[in-house]
């Protein structure tokens, strides 16, 4: 039947879709607290956020005896780079990242949300999920500190692509 009414169990998930998009749209920083950054900016900080990650994943890689790993920065800066892609984050994520152990990365998070830079949210409708978000002055902080590091970068990098030209000749 083409038109038959949907059924409970189809409402409910639905409704549950409809929330869980709201509850995405509400943790976006760039609707709740976006600081005055243009979209060029923006993405910019965001591509030096993702690189910053990749460095960091490639040194544990090369050194992967030594514990130069840093918890609270590491989940500063992957909340940071999805929320920038719009993509909510739950603790069970960063868990299934397999880059921290599980005691560390609880514990980090915890500092973070005692510290204020970090908002923990249960689901409204599944309690044993817990979404996270950079708290406003958490969000602030990150632009702030990408920002500054675009701007001691560029001076470094603008001669960049004249001796990339030169060393692959």
């Amino acid at each position: 039947m083409e038109n038959a009414p949907p059924t409970p169990g189809e409402l409910r998930a639905l409704a549950h879709q409809l929330m869980a998009w709201a509850n995405q749209m509400a943790s976006r920083p760039a609707a709740a607290y976006a600081m005055p950054v243009g979209e060029d900016s923006r993405e910019l900080l965001l591509s030096f956020a993702m690189a910053t990650r990749e460095v960091r994943r490639r040194r544990a890689e090369i050194f992967p005896r030594l514990q130069l790993r840093e918890p609270m920065w590491d989940v500063l800066l992957e909340l940071f780079i999805q929320q920038e892609r719009g993509h909510r984050v739950t603790l069970d994520h960063l868990i299934l990242t397999g880059e921290l152990e599980v005691a560390v990365l609880r514990h980090a998070v915890t500092v973070l949300v005692t510290t204020g830079l970090v908002d923990r949210t249960i689901d409204l409708f599944d309690k044993r999920i817990m979404w996270l978000t950079l708290s406003e002055a958490g969000y602030d902080a990150m632009i702030e500190h990408f920002t500054g590091a675009v701007d001691f970068l560029r001076p470094i990098s603008e001669p960049l692509p004249e001796l990339a030209a030169r060393a692959f000749r």
